[in-house]
């Protein structure tokens, strides 16, 4: 995985390494920091609380509900690193990934789970209910800009 100092387009916060520009974004039972330049997409999930977030670099997609993605379908993508950690006061697995190679450059515009990204999952957050957010970037410059994305999370009820 690359691991880069940060983007270099923003002023960071001493204390916490993330951009003072960036917004704290509520999303029903949980919240996270993004970038202001991220705008909701409107997305309807059937039996869980849904989100996706969108810049010209990156997008942020969550699923907040008793089936929410383990992450599992990104271990077989080039430099898969799994690590189980707490976020928000809560035991996470987070997962780091590249882009999938030999992909059209047509797939890579097209649809964003080529690209790499940092995902994190939360398999017990509140009565079975479990959380996956995942950030993809089309650049490995924003990667650590997705980490710190997922580690920002934050919990209604710690």
């Amino acid at each position: 995985m690359l691991a880069l100092s940060g983007l270099c387009f923003y002023a960071y916060a001493a204390d916490s390494g993330v951009p003072v520009e960036w917004v704290r974004i509520n999303a029903k039972g949980f919240s996270f920091l993004a970038p202001t330049a991220m705008k909701a997409e409107d997305v309807k999930g059937t039996d869980s609380h849904v989100g996706r977030y969108t810049s010209s670099q990156m997008r942020i997609e969550f699923d907040y509900g008793r089936y929410s993605s383990n992450l599992d379908g990104f271990k077989g993508r080039p430099d898969y690193q799994e690590t189980i950690t707490e976020i928000g006061g809560k035991k996470a697995k987070v997962a780091a990934f590249s882009k999938i190679k030999n992909v059209s450059t047509e797939n890579l515009r097209q649809d964003w789970v080529y690209l790499g990204g940092t995902g994190a999952y939360f398999g017990n957050v509140r009565k079975g209910s479990k959380l996956s957010v995942v950030v993809h970037c089309k650049n490995d410059e924003d990667l650590d800009a997705a980490k710190k994305i997922i580690y920002s999370i934050e919990f209604d009820d710690k």
